[in-house]
């Protein structure tokens, strides 16, 4: 009984806290937003190269992914995430506002760091039969 009113406040809290930064983000000017861990594409078997967004077991990851853009779409925002999973360019985000200092699974560069240059994992043709049919933007 104890716990579950716990949780049922800690639900409370969450929800106002939501709204709490909803309301922020409506007033603010500028957007910071920084992506961890908790934002990873879920493990579900796949070799992390073959996991999406459209992927029916990332649905509520997607969802929080639209939640997000729809509530910046408009906005001066910036986003950096450390997450290597590349999932965030499956997002209608404005790629040039987006920073991944960790990198991330699309691109690749010489590991003995004999050069700076980094290069796509897929390109051309076979970029596009990877992604076709899959609703990535």
């Amino acid at each position: 009984m104890l716990i579950d009113i716990i949780c049922r406040k800690a639900e409370k809290s969450m929800e106002n806290t939501k709204a709490e930064v909803r309301e922020k983000i409506k007033e603010a000017q500028k957007v910071l937003i920084g992506i961890g861990k908790e934002w990873a594409l879920r493990d579900d078997e796949k070799d992390i190269r073959f996991r999406h967004l459209s992927d029916p077991s990332q649905s509520d990851l997607k969802a929080a992914y639209e939640e997000l853009y729809q509530l910046i779409q408009d906005k001066d925002y910036y986003i950096v995430t450390t997450l290597t999973d590349g999932a965030i360019y499956e997002m209608p985000f404005d790629k040039n506002r987006i920073v991944a200092p960790c990198g991330n699974i699309h691109w690749r560069q010489c590991s003995k760091a004999c050069t700076k240059d980094i290069w796509s994992t897929l390109q051309g043709a076979s970029y596009r039969k990877y992604f076709k049919g899959r609703n990535i933007y």
